[in-house]
């Protein structure tokens, strides 16, 4: 149930205090309305429920209000940029991965691990191996994660096996939340692809993309 739905109730319970309630504690002793079950008035049971519901509606209004502050102070830990470079000159080719805090408080115990697969039939697999790298990363901040090809790999049995089927770039990034203390994952896919120059790219993946 909604808090504004919670606080429509109580008000609606508070109403009925002051227009019924209250007039039934005023009722003379001998009509028929004034009955006290457990030596309570009708009226002051009526106060009672009304009482309790403002207080249920304050408490869900104060625990949304810290939600909201949360998610808008949070860390958010994402991918910023991805790219492919020394693609087809003298350099040895590289896979080049930036991740940034994009949220206003800093991301505690930051682990990105990274991977790359190429899928010529079935799902592929996309195992990460153990990262023993961790950092904090503040607000704005970014930190790189580059892999280094080697040159004739790339170009003699990585590119032609990517052309005839499917290559990924792919990973995950584990931090704690500074505020809530939670640990958050953020996972990415990545594909490469080939424009019509045979031209390297890259470009999000539609599975393999999850963030809390």
């Amino acid at each position: 149930m909604s808090e504004n739905r919670i606080a429509l109730i109580a008000l609606f319970a508070l109403g009925g205090w002051l227009f019924i309630g209250l007039p039934m504690i005023y009722l003379p002793e001998h009509s028929e309305l004034f009955k006290e079950p457990l030596g309570i008035k009708p009226g002051e049971w009526l106060l009672s429920l009304a009482t309790l519901g403002l207080w249920y509606a304050t408490w869900r209004l104060v625990k949304g209000a810290d939600q909201n502050a949360e998610r808008q102070l949070r860390a958010y830990v994402h991918v910023h940029d991805a790219e492919v470079l020394h693609d087809d000159d003298e350099w040895s080719p590289n896979i080049r991965i930036t991740i940034k805090n994009f949220g206003q408080t800093p991301a505690r115990r930051v682990q990105h691990r990274i991977g790359h697969n190429i899928t010529l039939a079935g799902p592929g697999d996309f195992t990460l191996r153990a990262d023993q790298f961790i950092s904090d990363l503040g607000p704005g901040q970014t930190l790189v994660k580059t892999m280094i090809l080697s040159r004739e790999m790339w170009h003699r049995l990585l590119r032609p096996i990517m052309k005839a089927g499917s290559g990924y770039v792919f990973g995950d990034i584990t931090y704690q939340d500074a505020i809530a203390g939670e640990t958050r994952t953020t996972t990415y896919r990545f594909k490469i692809d080939f424009d019509d120059t045979g031209k390297a790219g890259i470009s999000f993946s539609p599975e393999g993309n999850y963030s809390d």
